[in-house]
């Protein structure tokens, strides 16, 4: 017997636009299936509890030139107990985007420019998951880049087992003038259960597609031990496969067994299961599904009840300081010591 905890669902959609541009359309939606404890006074009902939208526009040389980012759902609004400040009042730090290339260090800058006590924890979640859905959408990814855009050979090559220097596909590459770019439209759903033995059990399950492009679609299932949150067990599937030797990387998920799910989690993961021994689209999972499992440790926590004092409780609770503006350390809803609810569950 399972109950359900938690479900994401995150959605890309990307549209060619004069000039060799595209433009791409993030959006994320969280609905919690359990209650909340309250905390400064705001109480956390099932249902949606985070709705997000990331849009940008990026160049030939797949670099942000644009972009428009916006929160429809929040947790937090403004309030004498959190001391005036809400989630939106981070918006205009996307601005920071602009002129961030989507390439090897992408991750790291996003970081360092809205990560963190900078941003937002959700839209950060829709930035990271922003490279490997644009070079689908441009030809620099999968089989459709047998037909590269021109000066993309450094982007594809390794970049999948398939795409490893010494495949043979990468003899039958051809570049071609233009962008690449092309309507596509990328589908990722998360759920998390929790069984009767009080393990969790998160489901990622992504879809490709496309006017020019056929169905392709792979899951990725971790059963996780708690409240060391350790992966107990890893499988994954894959259809609609480019190549013949898709398959083969799957079984590389069995090495993401025995890690935990920390600081450090996905770069460790990615190196088992991404690059020239890997699948891009496993990678695109692992990092989709990787912030979702605090939020589903914390609905665990709601559903069990636990107290503050409870190592569960903590365990769900701790990473969320300074994942985001809200949460920072010196912020309203962490700095208890200065906050007139101090006492209230948390």
């Amino acid at each position: 017997m399972s109950t359900d905890l938690h479900e994401r669902t995150l959605s890309i959609e990307t549209q060619p636009l004069d000039g060799d541009r595209l433009a791409v359309h993030a959006e994320l939606r969280d609905v919690r299936h359990v209650d909340m404890p309250t905390y400064l006074g705001v109480s956390h009902r099932p249902g949606v509890v985070h709705h997000m939208t990331l849009g940008v526009e990026v160049d030939r040389a797949l670099t942000i030139v644009g972009v428009d980012a916006a929160m429809h759902a929040i947790p937090f609004e403004p309030s004498v107990k959190t001391r005036g400040e809400g989630c939106r009042n981070v918006l205009p730090n996307y601005q920071r985007l602009i002129g961030t290339p989507l390439d090897a260090g992408y991750a790291l800058r996003v970081m360092e420019t809205v990560g963190g006590r900078l941003g937002c924890f959700h839209i950060l979640s829709l930035a990271q998951c922003l490279p490997l859905a644009v070079r689908a959408a441009s030809g620099r990814l999968c089989g459709a880049a047998l037909r590269m855009p021109e000066a993309s050979r450094d982007v594809v090559r390794d970049s999948c087992a398939e795409w490893r220097a010494e495949s043979p596909h990468w003899r039958r590459v051809r570049e071609i003038t233009g962008s690449g770019f092309r309507p596509f439209r990328r589908q990722i759903r998360i759920t998390a259960r929790v069984d009767d033995r009080l393990r969790l059990r998160m489901t990622a399950g992504l879809r490709d597609g496309g006017p020019e492009l056929s169905a392709a679609s792979a899951e990725l299932t971790c059963s996780l031990e708690i409240p060391a949150f350790t992966i107990l067990e890893a499988e994954a599937k894959l259809s609609g496969s480019p190549f013949a030797g898709c398959a083969a990387p799957l079984a590389s998920v069995a090495r993401l067994q025995g890690l935990s799910v920390a600081k450090g989690f996905t770069t460790a993961a990615l190196e088992r299961i991404g690059g020239a021994t890997g699948c891009a689209h496993l990678s695109a999972l692992v990092i989709a599904l990787t912030p979702v499992i605090p939020q589903a440790s914390g609905a665990l926590a709601g559903l069990l009840n636990l107290r503050p004092d409870q190592t569960l409780r903590n365990r769900a609770r701790n990473p969320q300081v300074g994942s985001c503006h809200m949460w920072r350390a010196d912020g309203p809803l962490a700095s208890l010591e200065g906050s007139p609810n101090r006492r209230e569950s948390v």
